[in-house]
């Protein structure tokens, strides 16, 4: 099912608040410390954090994360599938964000967001110890 901003009109919300209440309900639903809800930009090379929860607010500027193969958001989006990181100490596909590792997130999974065209962005959870 993709939810389309008209969609959002017909509940009263606004997609922003939305994709908030949605991460905060996967963290506790999940008992994660950590959830990113990124936005594939138009140019297709950069996704923007749209709504997140854990963060520390003075880390927590990194306002976009490139697209490519070499992060985790990129290299789900590539894969078209969920993504799921047992330790960033060992991964080789794809390197930690400085944001990821600035909070010492341990594990993560993201998977695709769907989109009516392409994919919306990438949905992050992420646990530390």
């Amino acid at each position: 099912m993709t939810l389309r901003r008209r969609d959002l009109r017909l509940v009263g919300g606004a997609l922003d608040d939305l994709l908030q209440a949605a991460a905060e309900l996967l963290a506790r639903a999940l008992d994660v410390q950590y959830v990113e809800v990124l936005e594939w930009l138009p140019d297709g090379r950069a996704l923007r954090r749209r709504a997140g929860l854990g963060w520390r607010p003075e880390v927590a500027g990194e306002a976009t994360v490139d697209a490519g193969p070499g992060t985790q958001a990129g290299f789900t989006l590539l894969a078209g599938d969920a993504v799921v990181v047992e330790d960033y100490g060992g991964e080789r596909r794809f390197a930690a964000t400085p944001l990821l590792q600035a909070h010492g997130v341990r594990s993560g999974m993201s998977v695709p967001v769907p989109g009516p065209e392409r994919p919306f962005g990438v949905l992050g959870v992420y646990t530390a110890p």
